[in-house]
C-alpha cells in the first residue's frame, strides 16, 4: 500500500506527519 502511492503520497505523508 505504502508502495504503490510512494511517489505521490510520500512527500505528502511525510509533511503531515513532521
Amino acid at each position: 500500500m505504502l508502495k504503490h502511492n510512494f511517489p505521490s503520497d510520500c512527500p505528502i505523508r511525510l509533511k503531515k506527519t513532521l
